[in-house]
Order: structure tokens, then C-alpha cells, then sequence
């Protein structure tokens, strides 16, 4: 009678469990590579996790990173030197019931030649601010790093002198400003010439 007690006990438990344990939130992906071909990748990786809340009430969804446990690591791969190397944006989010909710991955790892051909490893971890069930939810995901084999540099490096910037990002090649001057000279040239000879 007992052990059928128990019996009946364990496999109610069992039934149970897997309600319980209902993830509350699913991540996606769940394995993400950034590769670096000839340079390193400074500010936004344009990588993204998104994190969907499956609960039906809103959630404060948060993140940390990890180094993963050597018995856990993929092969050929190693953990990163500095946790700092890697970010996230936002810090947080609060996701409403259904709703999906986006992740950035930022990089800053300085440029070195230490630092080439390297494979590592890194957890994002992703878990609800307070959680509403019987055990805390948390989901890791596998992030890859592979840094570039060599620094490629820019063959416009040295062309860069003779350019002009304006604002952050535009260069204008020196060459090309005179060609539009001399362009521009050569109209106002035709024009005092045609009004020369009208008059």
C-alpha cells in the first residue's frame, strides 16, 4: 500500500513538474557567431538576441555575462580574457505579455596583434528581474568570437592626407574637390565670356 502510495506520489510530481517549469520566456538564437575578417569590430556588432515573454503579464527581462564552464566549452573554441571586451544595450527590458524584445551586442576589443586568430566562448545569460513561478528562469546563449587572422591595413591610408572629412564618416578625396572647382571655374569662365560678348 505504501510503496504505491509513493508510486501514485512521485509520478503526480512528475505530471506536474513540467508545468511548473514552463519557460517563461524563449530566446533566440540560442547560438550566435560574430566573425571579425580584417579588422576588429569597435561599438555595434549588428548582432542582435531577442527574448519573447511568454507569461501573461510583463516582465523585466535582464541579462548578465558568464564565462562558460571548461567541461561545457565547443571545441577549438576558448574563454574570452575580459568580460568588459563585450556589452549588451539595452541593460534591460521590460517585454508586455507575447511581445519580443531586442538585444544588441557591442563589442570593444582593443586592437592587438595578441589578440588575432583567436576562437572564444561567451554566455549572455538572460533572466526575468523577479520571477512569478517556483524556480527563477534563465537561458543562456552560446556566443562565438572569432577575431580577424591578420590586420589588413588600408591601402588609402596613405591617400587619406589628401582628402577632406566632413563631419564623422564622409571623406572627400582632394582629387575630386579640384576636378568640381575647375569645373566651376570653367562655367563662370564661359559665362563673363558669353556676356562679354553680348555686350
Amino acid at each position: 500500500m505504501k510503496k504505491t502510495f509513493v508510486l501514485t506520489l512521485i509520478i503526480l510530481i512528475s505530471l506536474m513538474l513540467p508545468c511548473c517549469c514552463k519557460g517563461a520566456m524563449s530566446v533566440h538564437p540560442l547560438e550566435l557567431w560574430i566573425t571579425m575578417d580584417d579588422e576588429f569590430i569597435n561599438g555595434n556588432a549588428s548582432k542582435k538576441i531577442m527574448v519573447k515573454n511568454n507569461d501573461d503579464f510583463s516582465v523585466n527581462f535582464t541579462w548578465y555575462l558568464d564565462h562558460p564552464d571548461p567541461s561545457m566549452i565547443r571545441p577549438n573554441k576558448t574563454s574570452i580574457l575580459d568580460l568588459s571586451w563585450v556589452d549588451i544595450e539595452p541593460k534591460w527590458r521590460i517585454a508586455q505579455p507575447g511581445d519580443t524584445v531586442s538585444f544588441y551586442i557591442h563589442l570593444d576589443i582593443p586592437e592587438s596583434e595578441e589578440y588575432l586568430s583567436q576562437h572564444w566562448e561567451i554566455w549572455p545569460t538572460f533572466k526575468q528581474n523577479k520571477s512569478q513561478g517556483m524556480f527563477p528562469f534563465e537561458q543562456a546563449v552560446r556566443l562565438y568570437i572569432n577575431t580577424p587572422t591578420e590586420l589588413i591595413t588600408n591601402s588609402n591610408q596613405g591617400s587619406d592626407s589628401l582628402s577632406i572629412v566632413i563631419g564623422d564618416k564622409i571623406k572627400i578625396p582632394l582629387f575630386d574637390v579640384a576636378i568640381v572647382a575647375i569645373i566651376i571655374l570653367l562655367l563662370i569662365i564661359g559665362l563673363i565670356v558669353i556676356k562679354k560678348k553680348k555686350l
